[in-house]
């Protein structure tokens, strides 16, 4: 149902979480690309390593809005114990496999969950326009030409198909109501999606 609880969770979760994605993919394309052009010094190693760290670390944000917005709770995966000294820091970083796999859900997650929520507005502004037809019409009375040269009073039409009657104006809205009710299930299928990324990428490994 478009009103219940669960539809508007996974309405927040996509815009909320596409905000979040977009931020974290393009930080990690920035410093991913860094650590490359300085990998002949030590400043690109060490960036390397600290991009690992950070991708771990950024992983506790879509887990706890997976937790509190899609009831999807991961635990926290537990860092192994790493010798002291710098070569210690660069041997955990690089061989922390959870951090790996936090840099793979942020590539993977990100054009999900940014696809999803773009759909949710183009869709909701389609289902907006679509419900409101018979008003803005009626009101601005807006004007097309057929392929006849004919003036015909539509705001809408499908080819040469002009939804320029109450009967027909009624029907759009119609559909615009359907329209409404379908929304919340193709948020579910993009939060699905993003739910078993959370599970499979950001809980705690066997190894």
């Amino acid at each position: 149902a478009p009103v219940s609880a669960r539809t508007w969770r996974d309405y927040a979760y996509l815009l909320v979480g596409s905000i979040m994605a977009a931020f974290a993919f393009g930080t990690l394309a920035t410093l991913l690309w860094l650590s490359i052009i300085l990998t002949t010094v030590v400043v690109g190693i060490l960036l390397f390593a600290l991009t690992v760290r950070a991708a771990r670390v950024y992983a506790a944000a879509p887990r706890g809005l997976a937790g509190a917005l899609l009831d999807e709770h991961v635990a926290t995966p537990r860092r192994r114990p790493r010798r002291p000294g710098l070569l210690g820091w660069l041997g955990a970083n690089f061989g922390d496999l959870d951090g790996w796999r936090s840099i793979a859900f942020i590539i993977v997650s990100t054009p999900v969950t940014i696809a999803g929520a773009y759909s949710l507005v183009i869709l909701w502004a389609t289902s907006a326009t679509m419900v409101t037809y018979p008003i803005w019409w009626s009101v601005y009375d807006p004007e097309n030409v057929d392929s006849a040269g004919v003036v015909r009073q539509s705001g809408l039409q499908i080819g040469e198909f002009y939804f320029d009657t109450w009967p027909r104006a009624f029907a759009v809205a119609a559909v615009g109501v359907a329209l409404l009710f379908a929304i919340p299930w193709v948020a579910r299928g993009f939060t699905t999606v993003d739910r078993l990324l959370v599970r499979g990428l950001l809980g705690p490994t066997r190894t």
